[in-house]
């Protein structure tokens, strides 16, 4: 049989969503319905494409720049399944499968890289993830997976200078029923600055994270933190047992917290040879500005 031809286009299109409506402008759809016989199921191949998506977060509608979508559908025995399916747009490509029970039942596997994307602050990055997804009906979706990243420049003269290089990363990741993303098994790698086996997470909706990682920095040696916060008010503890410093520090222990007017105070306790050490100072971000100097004052 041949197969039935079909188009759909909209000028624009539109849902209703938790913050407003959302959906796309400009959509084009076409594909072919191919109907089942005795010995093959019902298949619709399909390709679409939009001029913009409407309605999403900012960071999300970044990536989303001139979607265009293709796969194809395929219903047998009450399983319907996506296949081949691929979501590329200026930033993403995405590749994926997925089937869905008559029960509603799903799960799927999904693989997405990013060629280039400009975190403020920091500078462009590219990554990759591969996440499994288990849809029960009545609880949210289970998500895990693992992920890979590397910076393609750094912007902020002061982080470029600590970490001597781009820095890359590579590890865990699991999405929670509360939309808090864990991660484990994370190692993090630039030429001034090693963690491995480190721990965290990170709620996209408030921006708060906390952060578990030991590891060894080539001016410093050994090195633990434990944070948490936002971007621009981290709380921390930091621990380093001979950084020396030029000044034969021993057993430092640092604390971060948010500073009025921007940056982060910073008070650090430890040992010299001079006597006890007690330093504090408050840490400007920005083009310019130190990332991670002690200066100490004997008290």
């Amino acid at each position: 049989k041949d197969p039935l031809k079909w188009t759909v286009t909209a000028r624009s299109i539109r849902f209703a969503g938790e913050s407003g409506p959302m959906g796309a402008d400009g959509l084009n759809a076409s594909g072919s319905l191919l109907l089942p016989s005795r010995d093959q199921a019902l298949t619709v191949p399909f390709q679409a494409s939009a001029v913009r998506a409407v309605g999403l977060p900012q960071e999300t509608a970044a990536l989303l720049v001139n979607p265009r979508l293709s796969g194809t559908v395929v219903l047998a025995n009450g399983v319907t399944r996506l296949d081949n399916a691929r979501l590329v747009t200026t930033k993403l490509d995405v590749r994926g499968n997925g089937q869905m029970q008559p029960s509603g039942h799903a799960t799927a596997s999904v693989d997405a890289s990013i060629a280039r994307f400009d975190v403020p602050q920091l500078g462009p990055i590219t990554g990759r993830a591969v996440a499994h997804i288990a849809i029960v009906p009545g609880r949210n979706p289970a998500v895990s997976g693992n992920f890979e990243g590397r910076a393609l420049g750094l912007t902020n003269a002061s982080a470029a200078e600590f970490l001597g290089g781009n820095p890359s990363m590579r590890g865990n990741f699991v999405l929670g029923s509360n939309g808090v993303i864990a991660v484990s098994g994370v190692n993090f790698a630039s030429p001034n600055l090693h963690f491995t086996n480190a721990a965290g997470s990170y709620d996209p909706a408030g921006g708060h994270f906390t952060l578990n990682a030991n590891g060894n920095s080539r001016q410093y040696g050994p090195v633990s933190i434990v944070a948490s916060g936002t971007s621009t008010a981290p709380t921390a503890t930091i621990r380093m047992p001979k950084p020396d410093f030029g000044f034969g520090i021993t057993n430092l222990v640092a604390e971060v917290r948010p500073a009025q007017g921007g940056g982060v105070f910073v008070t650090a306790n430890g040992n010299s040879p001079e006597g006890d050490l007690d330093a504090r100072m408050i840490v400007l971000f920005g083009e310019g500005s130190s990332f991670f100097p002690f200066f100490p004052l004997r008290g």
